[in-house]
């Protein structure tokens, strides 16, 4: 194995060893590229945070990917799983990396029975297909991960956990899945939840391997409660340059208990980067918007409701309206930039992506301190957003920045966080970052043993994703 810089170490496996039994046990279809002398194809196109695997294989089913795991068994190699590709900085950098395993010929609609509210879907299928897969039906998938327009698998948002500003109505994957497919380390193919009876080791396996980063096993499947799409929705925009008033509005729309899909935070940097997708920049004003969805006399009460709220706290609202099944939707548009802002905001080289984790009763105090730490460790302007209905926030820095004030912001992070008893964690950065931290998620807490012992039972030899996860598992 090589990294990037064409460095190698001691305990490579041979390329072209690991193909030709990936190609004996799972068919030569299944190999996309080899590294070395006589090999083929790309493998550097593969590489995950400067290491490039030996191989790259892309299973037909299945069944070829259960051979492919036990071909990299019997040789011991380390491999990750790659969906569409979109989330493949989160994470620690990983230990070693001999294979990848891209799981893009796994795709389509395995099962779907419209009356149940129920869909399973092979776990290489991008979002957006499963999307129009869905729409004859009048349904949804609840998963709306950073990248879901742009090649984001349904493997890859279960794999990853990440969730956007419809978190608030949908929950995150794990709240969401109801059974999985998975093969483990050894190539042996498991089911659990969903239509199968409940797994005997008594692990709740779905929410298990939702968030686990590829590193219990290879999902393959999974099933989901799906949703109805609304049939009216509204995008609330309040503008304020006084923090203090949006967050006043913030707590008034909570303690309503307003039924809104999403709440979320915008500083003055982080609109710029979303384009025109909220409109005209508000000068040096942060926003609050608000995705309300549903009948059309819910979204008309929440406007109005929001707009005495507003009233009160001295902000003013701008709100559109369009029917749920609206195309072109600006609406939609709007979400998804909200949704994509680490991606948006983020410059070519020398990427970051913090995110801060406070609470809702927080957020906008942590965000007002976050866009000032970023301008003292000069990484500003920092694109601050997020959802401010649950305090879970993105630091994005929209020029490049060296590692030395990416680490700079990750401490004063960790200090906001630790003020109000949250987390910090770099999403995603450049490698000379990641391996001068101890663990990107930051201090792994007294779980951490609990969640070695769950490596430890589904893979034994640390052979899936190793060091990438929590407490570098």
């Amino acid at each position: 194995m090589s990294d990037a810089s064409g460095a190698t170490d001691d305990r490579a496996v041979a390329p072209a060893e690991l193909a030709a039994r990936i190609a004996e046990r799972a068919g030569d279809d299944a190999v996309r590229a080899v590294a070395g002398p006589g090999g083929r194809g790309e493998p550097s196109a593969f590489a995950i945070d400067g290491r490039t695997p030996s191989v790259v294989a892309a299973p037909a089913d299945a069944d070829a990917v259960a051979a492919t795991l036990r071909a990299a068994a019997e040789l011991g190699a380390a491999l990750i799983v790659r969906g569409g590709g979109t989330a493949m900085g989160v994470g620690n950098r990983p230990e070693r990396l001999d294979l990848v395993l891209a799981t893009d010929r796994l795709t389509g609609v395995v099962y779907h029975e419209p009356a149940d509210l129920v869909v399973s879907l092979a776990a290489g299928t991008p979002l957006t297909d499963a999307a129009r897969a869905l729409e004859p039906a009048g349904q949804l998938l609840p998963l709306d991960p950073p990248g879901a327009d742009h090649g984001a698998s349904v493997g890859g948002a279960v794999a990853s956990g990440l969730a956007g500003p419809r978190r608030l109505l949908l929950g995150g994957p794990r709240e969401r899945i109801l059974g999985v497919a998975a093969v483990t380390a050894a190539g042996v193919a498991t089911r659990a939840g969903g239509r199968v009876t409940k797994n005997v080791a008594g692990f709740d396996l779905p929410r298990l391997y939702a968030g686990s980063l590829g590193g219990l096993a290879v999902i393959t499947e999974a099933s989901f409660k799906v949703l109805p799409r609304p049939v009216r929705r509204a995008l609330i925009v309040a503008t304020s340059a006084d923090v203090g008033r949006l967050d006043r509005l913030r707590r008034g729309v909570l303690d309503a208990g307003l039924p809104l899909a999403a709440l979320e935070v915008v500083s003055p940097a982080a609109w710029v980067s979303l384009g025109d997708a909220l409109g005209p920049p508000p000068g040096d004003g942060w926003a609050l918007g608000m995705l309300v969805e549903g009948p059309p006399s819910r979204v008309r009460r929440v406007i109005e409701e929001v707009g005495r709220l507003a009233g009160a706290s001295g902000v003013e609202i701008e709100a559109v309206e369009e029917d749920g099944d609206a195309a072109p939707s600006p609406i939609g548009v709007a979400v998804g930039a909200l949704r994509d802002l680490p991606l948006r905001a983020s410059p070519g080289g020398g990427r970051a992506w913090l995110r801060l984790s406070v609470g809702p009763a927080a957020a906008l105090e942590a965000a007002r301190e976050a866009l000032a730490a970023g301008d003292r460790v000069g990484v500003g302007p920092l694109a601050v957003g997020g959802r401010a209905g649950d305090g879970v926030l993105d630091l994005v820095p929209t020029k490049e920045a060296t590692p030395e004030a990416v680490l700079a912001l990750f401490d004063a992070a960790l200090a906001i966080a630790g003020r109000r008893r949250g987390s910090a964690a770099i999403l995603d950065a450049e490698p000379a970052v990641k391996e001068r931290v101890a663990d990107v998620f930051g201090p792994p807490g007294p779980a951490v043993a609990l969640l070695r012992r769950v490596k430890a039972a589904f893979d034994p030899d640390r052979r899936l994703a190793p060091g990438r996860s929590w407490g570098r598992i």
